[in-house]
Parts: C-alpha cells; structure tokens; sequence
C-alpha cells in the first residue's frame, strides 16, 4: 500500500475515534460542572469541545447559557447572536438569551425588542412574554408587568416565575387578592418548590398581619377604616391603596383580607393555630369572591377566581389549605381530601 495512502488512512482514524471520544468526554465533563453551578470549570470543558468540533451549535448553546449564568452577559449575547444567524432548534431560547444578556447589562429597552422579535417567530411561547414583564417589573411599570404576565399565563396557566412575578408585583405595591389568587395556583402547582417558602410567607403577611407596610407612593390614596382589636382594645387600621385611575375591582376583597387579618387577633382566636385559622380565612375569602363573581369578566375572574370558587363548592378547601403549606404529615392532607370526597 502507498506510504501516503497509510498516512491518510491512520489520520482518519484519528479523527473519526479519538477526537469524538474526547469531545464527548468534554461535554459530559462540561455537563457535569454546569449542573454543580461550577460554571468556570464548566467553561473550560465546553471550549476544549469547541476546539475539536468549531462550528458545533450544541455547544455554542451551552456556552450561550453558561456564560449567561456566569453573569459574563455580553459573552452569552455573541454566542446567542450566532446561533441566531444559524436558524437553529435553540433559536428560542436563545432570543431569551440574548434578551437576558442584556438586561442583565441594564440595557431594558434593547432587551424587550429582542423579545418581542422572538414573540414575532414563537407567538405562543410564555418565556418570551414573561421575560418582558420581568422587565417592566425592574422599572416599575406594575400595568404592562400585569399585561405580559396574563399573556404568558394565556399560553401557559401554571408558569412558575410568571406566578410568582405577578405575586411579587402586588407584594410590593400591597394589592393583597391579586397577590393571593397569584401565589396559591403557584403553590397549587408547585408546593416544594425553592421559591414555595418565600410564597407562602407573603400569603402568610397578607392574611395574618393587620399592619401594612410603608409605600413610597406619593399617588396613591390610602383609604382607611378604624377599628378596635380585642382583646386589648388595641386600636388597627385596616387599609387599601387606591392610584388615581387604577382599576378597582379588587378594593373590597383587599378590604376583607385586611379585615380577616385584623379579625384573627379578636378574642375567639385565641385558643386556635395559625394553620386554622388560615382555613377560616381562606373559606371566607372564597365566599366573598362568590359572592363578586357575578358580573365580572376577565383573566382574574375566569380563571383564579372561578378555580377557587369550584374548590369551595366541592368542599375542598381546607385540603387545599393544608396541602400548599405541605404539613410534615402528608397522610393529613390525604385524609382529609378523602373525607371530603366523600
């Protein structure tokens, strides 16, 4: 055989068995790092990957996100415009890339375009619209935060971050039922999650404390009732926040949540725990919600309200309860849906 033939022949072989054991070794490697949040090492493993194989989308992926994660954003912006200009199966996900990558660089304006320019390739995808919200959000603009949170949730009623977005956003300005009906379907769907516990500590706030926070909100009306709390004759107000021109179908159920709250401090609740009590609580808000369905339209009326009216009327309530707060026993909250199944 021809020496330069032989000489071929074994360079094809080498790059056709050892450089794809080892870019495989690479990824794995790279793989593994990423899941550990070792993004350094992670890098490192991805870019020798690269070496071998230059032009490998799956790995200008992964580096898009890794870099992304590493907070090295206008890296994790190149990687994403590459694989932008390719028309790729991660063409998604990395308008979302990009658009983070930017963000995270305060460039808010750019970052919704680029949004919106994926929206205009994937108008059904809920990620998208979430991370523009998410961008209101950061400059307080709580009524497109509201828009673009309802528009995920059209294509996707259990999205995580836009659940828990939406709560945040009416923490913050202190509208109580749309904070509620917010964080209970997230917690609905997602009862361990890392982000339950600091869910449940904001129904917690609305439901058991009377006094609100602080708002540094020089346009807005708080309205106001007095009233004693026994025992102690302790003096509470019970408070809503009003913004000139602001859509006020929620004001009355804002105002007997503060009231419920201000009602678990009277005499007859002293013998009873918190997780009772909040049982109670939650069968009352439920009612009053039934009682204001009548009439009302929209996102919040047809799909949170109606979800925990059908809850009351099939008797499920305090399972529920006890089910998003995911007592140590979950036999409990087994027990008692099974009672109420029957």
């Amino acid at each position: 055989m021809n020496k330069h033939l032989q000489i071929i022949i074994f360079l094809l072989l080498i790059f056709t068995n050892v450089f794809p054991n080892d870019f495989q070794k690479y990824i794995d490697s790279g793989d593994a790092f990423y899941k550990k949040r070792n993004y350094k090492e992670a890098l490192v493993q991805y870019h020798k990957a690269l070496k071998i194989d230059p032009n490998n989308i799956d790995i200008y992926y992964k580096l898009s996100l890794t870099y992304l994660y590493k907070k090295t954003y206008l890296t994790a912006v190149k990687y994403a415009d590459k694989i932008l200009k390719m028309n790729s199966k991660y063409k998604k996900g990395s308008y979302s890339v990009k658009g983070l990558g930017l963000k995270g660089k305060y460039k808010i304006p750019e970052a919704i375009e680029v949004f919106k320019e994926g929206l205009k390739e994937f108008p059904n995808e809920p990620t998208l619209k979430y991370n523009i919200a998410s961008c209101y959000f950061y400059k307080r603009k709580n009524k497109k935060t509201e828009y673009w949170c309802l528009e995920a949730l059209k294509n996707q009623s259990d999205h995580d971050k836009t659940l828990i977005l939406m709560g945040a956003m009416y923490y913050r300005i202190r509208k109580k039922t749309k904070c509620t009906l917010s964080l209970l379907y997230y917690l609905l769907y997602h009862p361990k999650a890392r982000l339950a516990q600091p869910s449940w500590d904001k129904i917690e706030d609305m439901f058991m404390d009377i006094d609100d926070e602080n708002i540094n909100d020089d346009d807005r009306l708080c309205v106001t009732i007095n009233a004693k709390v026994y025992p102690g004759n302790r003096l509470a107000n019970l408070s809503t926040y009003v913004r000139e021109g602001e859509s006020i179908e929620f004001n009355t159920m804002d105002m007997v949540i503060t009231y419920l709250a201000f009602y678990k401090n009277h005499f007859i609740y002293k013998d009873k725990k918190d997780p009772v009590i909040f049982v109670e609580n939650m069968t009352s808000f439920f009612r009053m919600l039934e009682k204001l369905r009548v009439g009302n339209k929209g996102y919040w009326w047809d799909v949170f309200a109606d979800f925990y009216i059908r809850l009351l009327k099939a008797g499920h309530v305090e399972a529920f309860c006890y089910y998003i707060r995911q007592v140590d026993d979950i036999d409990e909250v087994n027990i008692k849906t099974h009672q109420n199944d029957q």
